[in-house]
């Protein structure tokens, strides 16, 4: 506790000086104003002591050269807010003629840096500065700094150099074609100067000395320019440009050959004009075999090789006729065609049906002996008698059968499409019958025994019966629903 108490005095002292000197420092600054310096157009606000221009001057510490301006006020009008106004002499760079002089200048435009320099400039030179064209009248680019830029900022931005530089015109004589002409150019290069005079040059002109050539004064530049023709080849049209005298030329340079069979509109001779069309057809053939199918006939056809009531089939088949057919391409496009060739290939087969005609005789074992018979059929069997045929008993044909025989047992009515009338007749359970007899119900496979009135016996099945030798000279090799097949075209 003693101890605080003994360091108590410096504290206080210490704690009256700080405040003492923050006054100073409250009252020093109360008592600056403000004064107003111009530098060359930026107003510069110092806060200052001084009641003088000169002093302020010398207190910011503003180093002037020979060459830099300054416009002082008298003191009181300082006081009241009249600027100091100071020029200082900008820094600029002039190129021309291969050398570089570097000057401080106060100047507004370029003409005046330039005479400052002491270097001419011609009608048709070229002035950059700060890499863009001028006139000489043009005023010298302003001073840019950032507001509230310090007085280092504002040196510093006037040390940054104007550059300006001198491009010299030389003349230059240009032959285009057969038009003579001169100009003057700052350019570096050929193809630079005939750009800046909007002269074109396309891909097949020829150009002496070459585009990047470098300019000379009095240099002559020869234009030889070429000629636009359109040329088509395989169906693809493109523009190009030469300098070559006939179309053959051209092709060649292209490397556009030909064969025997293509074909140049114009041809290779003619003499290359502007806006010629040229065309250049490339010529193929493609061959093709067609083939058309001719139509067999079907057939119906007596085989005396095959037995009777047998069947066989030969097969027929389409005859070819081949044609070889040409096309014509022009640029991969079909233009015509062409029948070459037309031969038979193939010749038609007729396709047959075959019938037998050949009649065989065969043993048929009936029990009570051996019959021969050439043909048998499946047939329906029914019986009839002189009293169940429904003819009167007085009527003249009362008895008698077609053919005027005795309606009696061995006689069979049958249909004469089928069993030929006169023909022998075997039927198992029946015995031997002929075919004497005819009727109305019997049609087709239906035949109807005979019996007489007392010994009748009723027949309604069917069954196979013999057609016996000897063979009628009528025979009918197609029986009733064994005619051809409905696609035969001949019979």
């Amino acid at each position: 506790m003693m101890k605080s108490n003994r360091h108590l005095p410096e504290l206080l002292a210490l704690v009256g000086l700080l405040l003492f000197t923050a006054l100073l420092g409250i009252l020093y600054r109360e008592t600056q104003h403000i004064v107003v310096v111009d530098i060359n157009g930026i107003a510069y606000r110092y806060r200052t002591h001084q009641q003088t221009a000169n002093g302020v001057l010398r207190e910011m510490g503003l180093a002037l050269r020979a060459e830099d301006r300054v416009v002082l006020p008298d003191d009181a009008a300082m006081l009241e807010g009249e600027p100091i106004r100071v020029t200082l002499a900008r820094h600029a760079l002039v190129l021309h003629d291969g050398s570089a002089d570097e000057l401080r200048i106060i100047a507004r435009s370029v003409s005046d840096v330039l005479s400052r320099a002491m270097v001419s400039v011609g009608q048709h030179d070229t002035v950059i500065m700060n890499d863009r064209p001028v006139d000489l009248h043009d005023a010298l680019e302003q001073l840019v700094v950032p507001e509230g830029a310090t007085l280092r900022t504002i040196r510093a931005a006037l040390e940054e150099p104007i550059r300006i530089s001198v491009e010299r015109a030389v003349l230059i004589h240009m032959t285009d074609g057969s038009l003579p002409s001169s100009f003057y150019t700052t350019a570096n290069t050929v193809g630079e100067a005939l750009y800046d005079q909007g002269v074109l040059v396309y891909e097949g002109d020829k150009v002496n000395p070459p585009l990047n050539a470098l300019l000379s004064p009095e240099m002559r530049i020869v234009i030889e320019r070429s000629k636009p023709v359109t040329l088509e080849s395989g169906g693809q049209t493109r523009l190009v440009r030469t300098r070559l005298e006939t179309v053959g030329e051209l092709l060649d340079q292209e490397l556009l050959s030909t064969s025997a069979k293509d074909y140049i509109v114009p041809d290779r001779h003619t003499p290359i004009v502007s806006d010629l069309a040229i065309r250049v057809v490339y010529v193929r053939d493609e061959y093709e075999i067609q083939d058309e199918y001719t139509p067999y006939r079907t057939l119906w056809r007596a085989d005396p090789t095959l037995p009777l009531d047998t069947r066989a089939e030969e097969p027929g088949q389409e005859g070819i006729i081949r044609r070889r057919i040409r096309t014509r391409y022009e640029n991969n496009v079909p233009v015509y065609q062409t029948e070459e060739e037309v031969w038979v290939a193939r010749e038609s087969r007729d396709h047959i049906y075959k019938y037998g005609t050949d009649i065989v005789m065969h043993p048929l074992d009936t029990g009570s002996g051996t019959i021969y018979y050439w043909r048998k059929l499946r047939v329906l069997i029914t019986s009839y008698s002189p009293a169940e045929a429904g003819t009167p008993r007085d009527a003249p044909w009362y008895g008698l059968t077609r053919m005027g025989l005795k309606a009696t047992k061995g006689i069979v009515a049958v249909d004469p499409n089928v069993i030929p009338l006169g023909s022998w007749i075997y039927v198992p359970g029946y015995g031997k019958a002929y075919a004497g007899d005819t009727g109305g119900m019997i049609i087709g496979y239906h035949i109807d025994l005979c019996y007489d009135d007392w010994n009748y016996i009723n027949w309604y099945e069917y069954g196979t019966i013999y057609l016996m030798e000897p063979v009628p000279y009528n025979v009918n090799p197609i029986l009733p629903g064994q005619g051809p097949p409905a696609d035969v075209d001949e019979w």
